[in-house]
């Protein structure tokens, strides 16, 4: 007759079984977690839209160890137009381009040096500066009216003038960047409204050939979402920056920002995921309509060695809207609606942060180090140095405001001017 108790034995054997099955069972939870987490992640993809309504003020003494100002020497040959469209900080010396696209040349101090050539119909001289790059002792300015490339030396003296002749004139060359003294890489905008854009290249590859640029390589559109009607009927300028010894280039048809280094290949470097306010293939025909603007984009992009520096157009989305009087290139002053929001992505940990306006109608981050200005870099240099300027009486606003400002900031403002040229901020990151 079987017992109605169950041995010892039999009980331990039990118990030993269910421990190995529920050590089996989380280690296999374990094993799922990890394998989600490692095919999820990926740091090159910056997550847009689940951060869409998460806001907050970011201090710069977080990300940064200190601050240094350098105002630039005042005089009849050095005087900034109204504020600076360009600035380049480099081997100890600032490279500064002003509204009216004069180039000046200062030292780490402020002190002005030269001026490279000067606006004009000349052989020598040019009407418009599109941008400035350099490679060693030799400073790049594509120019045009017409189109060339000028290269001087950082003495000021004129080296060479290349010239983009044999080039078909249904590309239009909007921005040329040097890869190295041969090798250049030009974003392409496409105007016409009757061809398909698979005909028309993202980017061309131009290489130096007796003082002229000719085509090495046309870069393809590559789409991630190819959408009915394409983007043939509009054009759009890239946003282009140089990051150490690549050329990052981005349009929003395809989300993607793209890179180009030394094997001459373009590659992917980031993917914005910006889901539901993804810009459409129309979203420029309704801007232009004045329609009510639902997408996000990024308008600008700076790079350091651990962070992206970003400037969205984030529409009605953006969460502090406030009017500006602007120009945008007439005469006259108009009301304007700034939809901008700035934000921060970690490319070390594939985290974005949006940021609120540490003071009102000012982007960038809270200047909690010393008081002053609010920061955010117009130039990023090699040794990762965030790079911007203010004018004199930015300065003094912000000055006033502080409690107990430093022996630095004092010495400046019992310094300077309100008709002084800018004040470059130099904040040296972590």
């Amino acid at each position: 007759m079987p017992s109605a108790f169950i041995s010892e034995e039999l009980m331990t054997m039990c118990i030993d079984i269910i421990k190995e099955m529920i050590s089996l069972f989380w280690f296999w939870v374990l094993i799922g977690s990890c394998t989600k987490s490692i095919v999820s992640t990926d740091l090159s993809v910056i997550p847009v839209a689940s951060e869409v309504g998460k806001y907050e003020i970011l201090n710069i003494s977080d990300y940064a160890s200190s601050i240094s100002y350098i105002p630039l020497e005042t005089n009849d040959n050095a005087l900034i137009y109204e504020s600076i469209s360009q600035i380049i900080y480099e081997r100890e010396q600032f490279i500064i381009l002003d509204l009216l696209q004069s180039c000046m040349v200062f030292n780490k101090n402020g002190r002005y040096l030269r001026n490279l050539g000067k606006r004009g119909l000349g052989p020598e001289e040019y009407l418009v500066i599109r941008n400035i790059s350099l490679y060693g002792d030799s400073i790049f300015l594509h120019t045009t009216s017409p189109t060339k490339i000028r290269i001087y030396h950082s003495d000021g003296s004129l080296i060479d003038i290349l010239k983009p002749d044999s080039i078909p004139e249904r590309y239009n060359l909007y921005a040329i960047w040097f890869l190295n003294p041969q090798v250049y890489l030009s974003d392409v905008v496409t105007m016409a409204a009757n061809h398909s854009t698979a005909s028309y290249p993202r980017a061309l590859l131009l290489q130096e050939e007796n003082n002229q640029l000719t085509i090495n390589r046309e870069y393809p559109y590559v789409y991630i979402e190819k959408e009915i009607g394409g983007f043939s009927d509009s054009y759009e300028v890239a946003t282009v920056y140089r990051f150490k010894d690549q050329i990052r280039t981005y349009k929003a048809i395809n989300d993607t920002v793209f890179t180009v280094g030394s094997d001459l290949e373009m590659d992917k470097a980031y993917v914005f995921d910006f889901g539901k306010y993804r810009a459409s293939s129309k979203w420029m025909f309704e801007m232009a309509q004045n329609k009510l603007p639902i997408y996000i984009w990024p308008l600008n992009i700076m790079e350091s060695s651990h962070y992206l520096f970003i400037e969205f157009f984030f529409g009605n989305f953006a969460p502090e809207l406030f009017e500006y009087l602007s120009r945008q290139g007439t005469p006259n002053e108009r009301k304007s609606i700034d939809y901008r929001v700035f934000g921060l992505f970690d490319k070390r940990t594939g985290k974005l942060k949006l940021m609120n306006q540490p003071i009102k109608k000012k982007f960038g981050f809270k200047n909690d180090i010393d008081g002053g200005p609010v920061i955010w870099p117009l130039y990023i240099s090699s040794n990762d140095e965030l790079v911007f300027a203010v004018q004199p009486e930015e300065f003094m606003d912000c000055y006033k405001k502080v409690i107990n400002p430093s022996a630095e900031l004092t010495d400046i403002a019992k310094k300077i001017k309100l008709d002084d040229n800018p004040i470059v901020i130099i904040t040296h990151l972590k």
